[in-house]
């Protein structure tokens, strides 16, 4: 049968078992001291009774006092009463007086539980505490609970002056503090504290001052007064602030539209999920954004002048927004529709149709209708203003053209369709005649003036899906779903060439404004430059990752600027192709939040972009194109300097954060790295692979270092403790991994979970981890060992990402559902959950403040959340004093409290202020 593991190898039979434990009883003897951890264990764990026989065996006769101050620091760790007394029996206690207070606290059950030092009893036992690690100490405030001794503990930790060490107590030490100072009845000293104590328990403070009966005298008696009389009956997390904070990012979405300045300095894009970004074509800087509201941008254009950039929504909003202030300017719905839009030449004014046929032509300034016109009543599908803004061609659903003048205001001219949608309009440089493509059939010329045909262009089969023609006409083109872009001089009705396109897909074309080239994108991410109007190519490159959606060369002709549904807006310089920037980031959701380093965090998708966000203000500190295909993993440096990103493609590289350039890039591993993370102190990388094994790299050189090893499945994930002392990592195959960093021997296999473990988080005092998996249940389990705490509350999806409050109080939880939770580590509830994404929740991070949590999702998002943190008074300012807790009512009960708290808590402090209605004036403020 199989029985647990013994050190790294698994045993497979109690007699190999038991051959393996004498192994380590023989390195006991020789005065190994790792080897007293594994025989701990061993008799902790073993059910075999010859196999804990061999391990007491070897552990009463220990050779030196440093293995056995080990044993005694590991019989507090795995709390087992028989290894207890086994070390008991032997006589073994550390050589170290404050070690040794410790030991004989925890162990002297029902007895004088430590023999005073020279020194005295509480220094020792406060020093020894506040020298012990997190499980240590853990363990040592139970065992004061359990042992009826917690206010031995209390004043050891508390010293003569109650006040004077409470700014670094934790949560759970102000527990021990009060309830100890409680036991004892030392109400005086339990008043001192309690305005300084987390809120929750100064409460129960309050409440066992006023069952005892107890009243501080003097002054005080005000105060206490108001806090007995205003306490809660119990304490309630407080509802989240409604302040809101706007989310970094950009929503996932598909660019779908492109457009040029006039003079080619400005460059504009609009995708199917509203949103407008507007670059300088020059610079690299950040983007001006806009959200054109609901829908996916049909149209867009920037006036000659460059002050605003003018969009329709696919329900024929038509918005303008200034790029001084960035804001909208104004918004106009129309009567009907809206379906075609068009700007003037002279960026003066707009051309808006609907689906009933009418055509409005609004001033761009206001937004105001100048006049509306009634045309043929069939949708319009597109409208042609010519240059000199004396006449304007509109096609129409059905074919038929409409020529408007708008100056003269005569009626409107009818030209008749062939029955397919109009797809594109031209007017030719005299302004007589009109190129109409349409969806569907031969194109033709119009002479405008006398409504007559003038010509129909042969040679086009299928369906029409672009057409280009440049600014003087000699030559157009159309690319249709037959594989084939067939183009036309203007004055022959046979084409001039047609360029087979074989298997590919176009869809879209551009022309050079002097008629030089052709542009065109495909369905593969591909883009194709041809010399005109031979049709000879000239340049084939592959310029996205996804189908190009619109590509627009610059009335200059020397740049191209192409957009795809993977997200990204590129430039190129033509007809080389060599690339000038890529503007945009992404199209698809964030694959991983990494951080954070202080407020920075770094939004990484799967496509290969990082966003650099300050979480303070939720800005755009720099984008980072990592040239990784399907980003698996992301890491941050402590200190902020390095971001790591490993790939589907085995690839790892090193990016340094400062000046965006690649710092270093790793051997390719043998396998696809599936998560990563750095070691406290930023000079080394964790990584987990699709082999079940974890590998190191030294940073920023990303050299490979140790293996660990022993998953028999991927590794999804892995976190180190802020100590940098312990390793976790999880798995497919359903169990967590405990390791330790220095020597990296396994110290704990946790095999709760029935599913993938997805999320690991350890606490900021090194004393729980806590590991979320497939089955929906969070497991706490506690350290260095593993032994299983608690399970919380299961949610609805999967747990995605998991991480701790600063205090440890709080744990915040992520699922594939876009949910994040707040669960309450006191009593290990759940205190609230908040819809947090349209997507999976992909990370989680705390920011340097403590209280504020950033996740980012599937749906392209990073949203700021206000975590339900204990308030501690003691860290309040004399400024809260006065205000209503966050998302409370100023006058309820609670709210109450919360003032006479802090009037307890600053009374006799002095402050200046200065009065709102009297500048250069101050007041003096006394609390309490």
């Amino acid at each position: 049968m199989r029985m647990e593991s013994c050190g790294r190898f698994p045993v497979i039979s109690p007699l190999l078992y038991r051959f393996s434990v004498r192994g380590i009883a023989r390195r006991v003897r020789t005065g190994d001291v790792s080897a007293v951890r594994k025989l701990a264990a061993v008799f902790c764990t073993a059910n075999d009774p010859g196999t804990r026989h061999i391990a007491s065996e070897a552990l009463m006769r220990l050779q030196n006092p440093e293995q056995a101050a080990i044993l005694c620091r590991e019989c507090l760790l795995w709390d087992n009463d028989e290894l207890i007394a086994l070390a008991t029996r032997c006589g073994f206690e550390p050589a170290d007086p404050a070690d040794r207070a410790l030991w004989l606290f925890c162990t002297s059950r029902n007895r004088e539980p430590v023999r005073p030092g020279p020194g005295g009893l509480l220094p020792l036992l406060a020093a020894g505490y506040t020298s012990a690690d997190g499980p240590v100490r853990l363990r040592i405030r139970e065992a004061a609970r359990r042992n009826g001794t917690a206010g031995l503990l209390a004043r050891a930790l508390a010293g003569p002056d109650v006040t004077r060490n409470a700014p670094r107590w934790s949560y759970g030490e102000w527990e021990i503090v009060l309830a100890g100072l409680t036991e004892e009845k030392r109400w005086g000293d339990l008043w001192l504290l309690v305005p300084l104590a987390p809120l929750s328990l100064g409460m129960e403070a309050v409440r066992a001052l006023r069952t005892a009966g107890w009243a501080p005298p003097g002054d005080d008696r005000l105060l206490w007064e108001d806090l007995a009389e205003t306490v809660p009956d119990r304490w309630l997390h407080p509802a989240p602030s409604a302040e809101h904070r706007q989310p970094a990012g950009r929503p996932a979405g598909q660019v779908t539209r492109l457009c040029f300045s006039m003079d080619g300095s400005l460059l504009a894009t609009g995708s199917c999920d509203g949103m407008l970004s507007v670059w300088r074509t020059a610079s690299a800087g950040p983007a001006m954004e806009f959200a054109a509201g609901p829908g996916s941008v049909r149209f867009l254009g920037i006036p000659e002048d460059n002050t605003c950039l003018v969009s329709t929504s696919d329900d024929g909003t038509v918005r303008c927004h200034g790029f001084s202030g960035r804001t909208p300017v104004w918004t106009w719905n129309g009567e009907g529709s809206g379906t075609a839009t068009a700007l003037s030449h002279d960026g003066t004014s707009i051309f808006a149709g609907d689906a009933d046929g009418r055509l409005t032509i609004l001033d761009i300034r206001a937004g105001r209708p100048l006049y509306t016109l009634r045309l043929h009543p069939s949708p319009l599908t597109c409208i042609a203003p010519a240059p000199s803004g004396q006449i304007a061609a509109c096609g129409h659903a059905d074919g038929t053209l409409s020529v408007v003048r708008p100056v003269n205001g005569t009626s409107p001219q009818t030209l008749p369709g062939n029955g397919s949608p109009v797809l594109h309009l031209s007017f030719d440089p005299g302004e007589r005649s009109c190129l109409a493509v349409y969806e569907h059939g031969h194109p033709a010329r119009w002479d405008v003036v006398t409504g007559e045909k003038e010509c129909t262009y042969t040679g086009l089969s299928g369906r029409a899906l672009c057409s280009a023609v440049p600014r003087e006409g000699r030559w157009f083109a159309v690319g249709s779903d037959r594989h084939a872009i067939v183009c036309w001089e203007a004055e022959k009705t046979v084409p001039e060439v047609s360029i087979p396109l074989y298997s590919r897909h176009v869809t879209s074309c551009s022309a050079a404004a002097d008629g030089s080239i052709l542009a065109a994108g495909f369905h593969d991410g591909s883009v194709r430059i041809w010399r005109m109007p031979d049709g000879k190519l000239v340049r084939e490159f592959r310029g996205h990752k996804k189908t190009v959606t619109t590509c627009t060369l610059a009335q200059g002709s020397a740049r191209l600027a192409t957009v795809s549904w993977d997200g990204t807006t590129k430039l190129w310089r033509v007809p080389g192709a060599e690339i000038v920037r890529t503007f945009d980031a992404h199209a698809g959701g964030i694959a991983v939040l990494a951080g954070p380093a202080g407020n920075l965090v770094a939004a990484v998708t799967e496509d290969g972009t990082a966003r650099l966000i300050d979480g303070s203000d939720g800005t755009l500190v720099r984008v980072l194109d990592l040239y990784t295909p399907s980003v698996r993993a992301a890491a941050m440096s402590p200190d902020g300097t390095f971001l790591v990103i490993t790939g589907a493609d085995s690839s790892i590289r090193c990016w340094d954060i400062r000046n965006g350039s690649l710092a270093a890039a790793g051997e390719r591993a043998g396998t696809s790295l599936r998560c990563c993370t750095f070691v406290p102190g930023g000079g080394l990388l964790v990584t987990g692979g699709w082999d079940g094994a974890c590998r190191f790299f030294r940073v920023p050189e990303m050299t490979p270092g140790r293996a660990f090893t022993g998953h028999t499945s991927t590794v999804t994930c892995c976190t180190v403790s802020r100590d940098g002392s312990l390793l976790a990592t999880g798995s497919n195959d359903t169990t967590v991994r405990l390791w330790r960093m220095e020597s990296g021997e396994p110290c704990g296999v946790l095999r709760h979970s029935r599913s993938e473990v997805g999320a690991l988080a350890f606490s900021p005092d090194g004393t729980l981890i806590a590991a979320g998996s497939s089955d929906r249940v969070i497991r706490l389990c506690r350290l260095p060992y593993g032994t299983t705490v608690q399970d919380l509350p299961g949610l609805p999806g999967r747990v995605t990402a998991l991480t701790f409050s600063g205090d440890g109080c709080t744990l915040a939880a992520g699922y594939d559902t876009g949910t994040c939770a707040f669960f309450s580590l006191v009593d290990n509830t759940l205190i609230r959950t908040v819809p947090a994404h349209a997507g999976a929740v992909t990370g989680l991070a705390v920011l340097a403040d403590g209280k504020t949590l950033v996740s980012s999702g599937g749906d392209g998002l990073c949203r700021f959340h206000a975590l339900p943190v204990i308030p501690f008074p003691l860290h309040a300012r004399p400024a809260a004093a006065g205000t209503a807790p966050a998302g409370e009512e100023p006058g309820c009960g609670k709210a109450k409290y919360h003032n006479a708290l802090l009037a307890a808590r600053f009374q006799g402090e002095i402050g200046i202020c200065a009065p709102t209605d009297t500048a250069g004036c101050y007041d003096i403020q006394i609390a309490g």
